[in-house]
């Protein structure tokens, strides 16, 4: 490719790139490669927050995952991100309570008014139908939803976790 103008030395090239609205380098493209313009198309400059123009994944507006980046451009990495309760599980993988150990994806559900098994479902085994029978009579629910056993400890074992926080 030739000089894109002959009517000014400072374009050529082999031209560095400047901030000043004008395709130094007579590449088709202004600014490229400046803090003002937008080198990996995702929205934000380096003067507008982008911390890592050269990746897309990573500006302001992202959001942070865990991987070592600091996507959101905050200066953090990964922050407020992991499993805080130690249950083997993170918020994004769907821990519907990453303050309680007891309540993670798969986990058995009891009837306790809490969602256990982070379904949707707060003790769906447990609710009564129109029959006034408990759908599992095996959930530790007596007859006709009165607490059994089982509810019981369920119970015992969430005032306890209240009582740990």
């Amino acid at each position: 490719m030739g000089d894109c103008n002959d009517q000014d030395a400072a374009i050529f090239p082999q031209a560095t790139e400047q901030i000043n609205g004008r395709d130094d380098d007579c590449d088709g493209q202004v600014d490229e490669d400046t803090t003002r313009h937008d080198d990996d198309g995702d929205g934000f400059t380096e003067e507008g927050g982008d911390c890592d123009d050269e990746n897309s994944d990573v500006n302001p507006g992202a959001i942070e995952f865990i991987d070592g980046l600091d996507q959101d451009c905050d200066g953090q990495v990964d922050e407020g991100l992991g499993d805080a309760d130690g249950d083997g599980y993170r918020t994004e993988q769907g821990d519907c309570d990453d303050a309680d150990g007891w309540i993670f994806p798969g986990a058995t559900e009891h009837c306790d008014g809490l969602d256990n098994d982070c379904n949707g479902e707060v003790d769906p085994a447990c609710s009564e139908q129109d029959s006034g029978t408990p759908k599992d009579p095996t959930c530790g629910c007596g007859v006709a939803g009165e607490p059994g056993g089982l509810a019981a400890l369920g119970l015992l074992g969430a005032l306890l976790r209240r009582r740990r926080r």
